[in-house]
């Protein structure tokens, strides 16, 4: 069961598990500064919005601690209707990778092939954060289950490389590796359950790092 607080979780990137920072609870409201903003779909997913290429691509990703894979929808996927799709041809950063890739995990199965571009985090800066050179997943099946959800594209995997569908790096950790990253972390600040803050955000998650209201 879910605290009535809001929640403050600390997660440490390359470390087992077992050493992961314990929940901090803490009863603030509207810790809405730095970051980037998550917003909730229905009572499962918390979403939060990425871009891809260059000139940017906006999309609206799932956060899942759960699966280690960042894929969105590309323009030839015929069969993701109403998502918003990557048009590879459109961004001067794009790379071609040749090699495909497929998941079968908690959301069902995506697949699609490989290509390298930039992808940024958080939309404002001075919290913006610039990871050139990640490995973009463009699916060209998703799965119902996120098919199924309006306003979702794809799915932002934070877990382990160890868990990823073949091997394949995911964003955070190469954003550490190359030091676009600052600490070997992020961090996720969630509103009560169901509930949003004034300016209509579910919480927030930081890249390399906490918001103050740490204690």
């Amino acid at each position: 069961m879910l605290s009535a607080l809001p929640l403050l979780i600390l997660l440490q990137v390359g470390i087992s598990l077992a050493f992961v920072l314990p929940i901090h609870l803490a009863a603030v409201s509207n810790v809405t500064t730095g970051g980037a903003p998550l917003f909730q779909y229905g009572t499962t997913f918390f979403v939060t919005n990425i871009t891809v290429g260059t000139p940017p691509q906006l999309f609206s990703v799932i956060v899942d601690t759960g699966s280690a894979n960042f894929w969105i929808p590309d323009s030839s996927c015929s069969s993701c209707n109403g998502k918003r799709l990557f048009a590879s041809n459109a961004s001067s950063s794009y790379m071609p990778n040749g090699r495909t890739w497929m998941t079968s995990n908690h959301f069902g199965i995506s697949e699609g092939f490989l290509g390298s571009d930039v992808m940024r985090l958080a939309m404002d800066a001075p919290d913006m954060v610039t990871i050139p050179n990640v490995d973009v997943g463009q699916a060209v099946e998703m799965p119902a289950s996120v098919a199924a959800v309006d306003g979702v594209d794809g799915v932002f995997g934070l877990g382990f490389q160890s868990i990823a569908s073949g091997h394949i790096l995911p964003p955070v950790v190469r954003g550490i590796n190359q030091g676009d990253i600052d600490q070997p972390l992020f961090s996720i600040w969630l509103e009560e359950l169901w509930q949003t803050s004034d300016n209509g955000t579910a919480g927030v998650i930081y890249y390399g790092g906490s918001s103050h209201i740490i204690t």
